[in-house]
């Protein structure tokens, strides 16, 4: 097998050597920063309870009268 050596002009230096390659064997992304999970609104649950909203007045018609 021959091997072909890339002249150094031709190298992307900007683009990494990893990009396109599936990850290695047990990698969990962000474990390695301390991330250990996230979370979304579903997961903390409503903003406040249904008893804490206003009372509004009834609906009823809009217009003024003449």
């Amino acid at each position: 097998m021959t091997t072909v050596t890339i002249p150094g002009s031709l190298v992307n230096k900007r683009k990494k050597h990893f990009l396109g390659m599936p990850a290695p064997a047990g990698y969990v992304a962000g474990v390695g920063r301390g991330a250990t999970g996230f979370t979304t609104r579903s997961d903390i649950g409503p903003a406040r309870d249904s008893t804490d909203l206003p009372e509004l007045p009834p609906a009823g018609p809009t217009k003024k009268a003449r």
